[in-house]
């Protein structure tokens, strides 16, 4: 996986489009998003482009070991949160759009690992190719956000589509993302939060983008009031795990990946998981972080629990067919 890959992540919206019939169940779920999201459609589109060849799994063992035994499409040792939620309304797993002769009987998911929300100009301007995220451009993002927001995801168009119930997923901490606190860390221990070990600026610029599109979120339901919108929020189930990860059942050293090689963080990015010479934990679900820039299935099961159920959606996906 080349270095671009690992940090556009942070910066995406995804959404999920789920149809509901008159009997209250829900038939079918659209998926639309990034690594966190996708299914197969990376590996399908690169195998087109001539870029993997189309025999090869890629993202390759040991990834999908935890569940399906084997590489699934999915950037993580098993299931997505998406996966979770198609589990809880007995939907069968999303699959990925780009998938010939596959049934979409059941909706189907748009999501591709790398793909973005942004504009060229926001990573070229803000120092996601030079090397400087964040030092010295927080406040031109932070008003980039303030005139952008609306662009995240775009939800209207999906509302016209048809859809009757929407839940807008929020960013992650991106500061306690092991890929970013190799690449970015600091000599300065005033840089880094005392009660999480991750990096102020980067969970700022993350809140402060999570905020506007919470305000986003209330603004159109007003505008659409026959449509259900929920806000799911990465965040804080995420920083909860870090502050007390055994509350949760991770490992005292929860910003620590699972699959990957040396440094502070078990997360080199010069030997990616995947690689040779590089192996995954003997207990994934001990852990938060599976590859440096992704979650493992624990992690994704218990931030799904945490939208279904509450507290961590506004309002919790499971009263949305009520």
């Amino acid at each position: 996986m080349d270095l671009i890959f690992f940090y556009f992540f942070i910066l995406f919206i995804s959404c999920y489009g789920l149809a509901k019939p008159i009997n209250q169940n829900f038939t079918s779920i659209f998926s639309f998003g990034n690594s966190y999201t996708d299914t197969g459609n990376y590996q399908i589109l690169a195998a087109r482009a001539g870029l993997l060849n189309s025999s090869v799994e890629f993202p390759p063992y040991p990834y999908g070991i935890t569940f399906f035994g084997q590489p699934a499409g999915r950037f993580c040792d098993g299931r997505l949160i998406i996966d979770f939620i198609a589990e809880v309304y007995s939907l069968p797993f999303l699959q990925p759009s780009k998938a010939q002769n596959a049934s979409f009987t059941h909706g189907a998911n748009f999501a591709v690992a790398a793909a973005s929300a942004f504009p060229v100009e926001f990573f070229e301007k803000n120092g996601f190719v030079n090397n400087q995220l964040l030092r010295s451009s927080l406040n031109y993002q932070l008003e980039w956000f303030e005139d952008q927001k609306s662009s995240l995801c775009n939800t209207t168009a999906v509302i016209n589509d048809g859809a009757s119930i929407l839940a807008v997923a929020g960013q992650p901490p991106a500061g306690c993302v092991p890929v970013i606190l190799t690449l970015y860390g600091s000599s300065n221990k005033e840089d880094y939060e005392p009660d999480t070990g991750c990096l102020k600026e980067y969970n700022r610029l993350a809140m402060y983008h999570n905020s506007l599109l919470h305000q986003d979120v209330i603004r159109l339901r007003e505008k659409y009031p026959q449509v259900k919108i929920s806000y799911t929020d990465y965040y804080n189930p995420i920083i909860n795990a870090v502050k007390s990860p055994s509350l949760y059942g991770f490992i005292s050293t929860p910003l620590q990946v699972c699959c990957g090689k040396d440094g502070p963080y078990n997360f080199n990015i010069s030997e990616n998981c995947g690689m040779p010479g590089v192996s995954a934990c003997p207990n994934p679900s001990a852990y938060l972080h599976w590859d440096g820039a992704h979650l493992t299935e624990a992690a994704n099961r218990y931030i799904s629990s945490t939208w279904l159920n509450g507290p961590y959606a506004d309002p919790p996906l499971k009263t949305l067919h009520n």
